[in-house]
């Protein structure tokens, strides 16, 4: 090849290597935005998730902190040491432990239930006030109270308990004297509140012909027994 081919040929490589260099150029400026543009929402989302981890941390802190002060003592809830003992609350009892009560109960607000029975009593000088008893069944004994209330309460009781009946059902809450002195050092229940638990009814017993027959037997002993006895008598005349 001669010098002038070659010398063609050298310029014709540095005129494609000029063309070229503007493109390789651009193509790697274009590949460092991207880059860069790629690194941007990466950056920013590395910021937000900072951002929402330092909010978090903070409701934490403000949070905890509203905790604390609503674990403190409140100052005006205290214990008073002056203040009295309240010996004001009732005592849900039976009748059976007022009948064989002692001083425990005695000038106690009780609360009891029992059946009606009996009558209702007048009290001697007062017309507004009446007596009824109060049962209670239990251990093959009957125990009663006697209960001093108004008539008005008195009048709730629709059924006295008797034989073939049974007595209204009534719960009385009052105070319970062990030997009152209102009325001769008795044992009773100064009515407070009446409420009828259970209304009362009559009793209708069934005719039993069997629970005769022990009777008729024994009258049938009795009058064999005479009978013989009266043959007895004739033979040794």
């Amino acid at each position: 090849m001669s010098g002038r081919m070659m010398r063609l040929v050298f310029a014709l490589v540095l005129v494609l290597a000029f063309a070229c260099a503007p493109a390789a150029w651009a193509v790697e400026g274009d590949g460092g935005q991207a880059g860069a543009d790629a690194a941007a929402p990466a950056e920013g989302a590395a910021n937000s998730e900072r951002a929402v981890s330092g909010e978090t941390a903070e409701g934490a802190g403000e949070g905890a902190g509203e905790a604390g002060q609503a674990s403190e003592v409140d100052p005006t809830n205290a214990v008073d040491p002056q203040l009295l003992p309240d010996s004001s609350f009732i005592y849900d009892t039976s009748i059976v432990d007022l009948a064989h009560a002692d001083s425990y109960f005695d000038n106690q607000t009780v609360r009891v239930t029992g059946e009606v029975v009996g009558d209702r009593r007048a009290t001697i000088g007062d017309g507004e006030n009446c007596w009824i008893t109060l049962t209670e069944p239990t251990f093959g004994e009957n125990s009663t109270v006697e209960v001093y209330m108004s008539n008005e309460q008195a009048s709730r009781i629709d059924t006295y308990g008797a034989y073939g009946r049974v007595g209204t059902i009534l719960s009385v809450q009052g105070t319970f004297h062990l030997v009152c002195p209102e009325h001769e050092g008795e044992s009773d229940v100064h009515a407070e509140s009446v409420t009828v638990s259970a209304r009362g009814h009559a009793v209708e017993s069934d005719f039993d012909s069997q629970s005769f027959l022990p009777g008729i037997a024994c009258v049938g002993v009795g009058v064999l027994m005479m009978v013989i006895l009266g043959i007895l008598r004739e033979r040794g005349r």
